[in-house]
């Protein structure tokens, strides 16, 4: 399968997810007035910490030693990277309940919302067990199938969302419940497609030892997955302290606009940990393959940004007028996106080395700097300011990783001309921002297409010749 016939495929499920999203989003505004957006957008931030640290990453241990043991020992490594987050899960979800109308306070200003925690805790043990058959598909190149979930999964949520609103109640809970039967929906069928992975589970033998091992590789990932969620959450954490649950909606939704660029990245990412780990020894790999990879990044993800940009006043005109200032918000959000994936090919060299505490330290220095820009911007300029620390935060993330991973695996990358293809970009993206004027985002188009021009008609031949 070609390159970008396995991406494709991967990808098929995100392309689809985030259009049902950029689609969604401006209806469900319709329904929802921002400061209920901004409820459900901390309740959504709660689970994106506490599933990574219930999970205790060990689905990492999965992606790494997946490939290293032959087909016959897979079962066996499912078993053990499953057995310790899901007890860890159980006595987490013990302790929210003790926790849970301090957890409905600070969550929702509401100390009596304790059906909102609790379904939050079901969502968490839901999304722990639902790394792991996903892993398996993921792992096992099935792509076609892991599309397939992640298609349900967005095609359910919205007509939970709608089933709630119509018949049971119209805040934030509708955008909760949505969530937590979608992933329960999502969960069902990935174990249903695979099954053949959790087929040999009966004749396991559990090992104390195996599990050490498991635990020793994957245990550093947590504090850089909770460094991770501060990185990612502090502009919302922010918002909620020094300002009011409808900024927060309003951040909330443009923040959600800015990740329909997930179309890329995700579905990138699900491609590139398996493929990167299979390549990587290759002689070209460093000088062509990885170079050229990074480069088709920049464009899909430029051309992405101004298409966004380009449609604005359509993106503005569908959405409530309660939302009508998103467009001060948006558009530096997605280069989040843009530099993180960037930075997924250049930190490589880290993975491969096994120097997996390296990714502590890059979080840290990029939480310190994050933290630091919006204490600075955003109990002055609310919601645009925790779009400028975000953007301040990503940059220095991407230059940590890339840096360090680079001293590990030298990957050949034209620094150059991402610079001035960030400037072509970046010039549309504020003067939409100060100036709500989408002039120069087509000139931009064209400068993105003529500087990036080999790799546009390599793509341009490979996407006509597979289609």
């Amino acid at each position: 399968m070609s390159l970008l016939a396995k991406f494709t495929k991967f990808s098929l499920g995100t392309w689809i997810s985030a259009g049902l999203s950029l689609i969604s989003t401006p209806i469900i505004s319709w329904f929802i007035i921002p400061e209920d957006f901004g409820k459900a957008s901390m309740y959504l931030l709660a689970y994106n910490l506490l599933v990574n640290i219930f999970s205790l990453a060990s689905e990492q241990s999965y992606y790494r030693f997946y490939k290293e043991k032959p087909s016959s020992e897979h079962s066996n490594l499912l078993v053990h990277c499953l057995v310790p987050p899901v007890a860890f899960t159980l006595l987490g979800i013990l302790i929210m309940e003790f926790l849970k109308r301090p957890l409905s306070l600070f969550l929702f200003s509401n100390p009596g919302d304790v059906n909102s925690v609790r379904l939050l805790e079901f969502a968490l043990f839901v999304g722990v067990i639902f790394k792991y058959p996903m892993a398996i598909l993921r792992m096992s190149g099935q792509a076609i199938k892991y599309s397939i979930v992640q298609v349900t999964i967005s095609v359910a949520n919205v007509i939970a969302f709608f089933v709630v609103v119509k018949f049971f109640c119209q805040d934030y809970r509708s955008i909760i419940w949505g969530y937590v039967m979608s992933q329960t929906a999502g969960l069902f069928l990935s174990l249903i497609l695979s099954q053949y992975g959790f087929s040999k589970i009966k004749n396991v033998r559990f090992d104390i030892n195996e599990v050490k091992a498991i635990l020793y590789y994957c245990i550093p990932f947590i504090p850089t997955f909770i460094c991770d969620w501060f990185f990612h959450g502090i502009d919302r954490t922010f918002i909620r302290a020094y300002s009011s649950f409808s900024t927060l909606g309003l951040y909330a939704a443009g923040l959600k606009i800015a990740m329909s660029l997930n179309i890329i990245q995700t579905g990138f990412n699900v491609f590139w940990l398996p493929f990167s780990y299979d390549t990587y020894k290759e002689e070209n790999s460093k000088e062509v393959l990885f170079p050229r990879i990074f480069n088709y990044l920049v464009l899909a993800f430029s051309v992405g940004i101004l298409l966004v940009v380009m449609l604005n006043q359509v993106i503005i005109e569908v959405m409530a007028k309660e939302y009508s200032d998103v467009s001060a918000i948006f558009p530096l959000l997605m280069f989040g996106p843009m530099l993180y994936t960037l930075s997924e090919v250049t930190v490589v060299g880290i993975n491969f080395s096994k120097k997996t505490i390296k990714h502590l330290y890059i979080i840290i220095l990029s939480s310190l700097v994050n933290t630091t820009a919006a204490f600075l911007f955003i109990p002055r300029f609310g919601a645009t300011g925790a779009t400028v620390a975000m953007f301040i935060g990503y940059l220095c993330f991407f230059i940590a990783r890339t840096l360090i991973g680079r001293k590990y695996y030298r990957i050949r990358i034209d620094f150059k001309k991402l610079t001035i293809a960030v400037l072509i970009v970046i010039i549309p993206v504020v003067s939409l921002m100060k100036l709500n004027s989408t002039l120069l985002a087509f000139p931009a188009l064209l400068g993105i297409v003529i500087l990036y021009r080999a790799e546009s008609f390599i793509l341009y031949d490979k996407l006509k010749s597979f289609l």
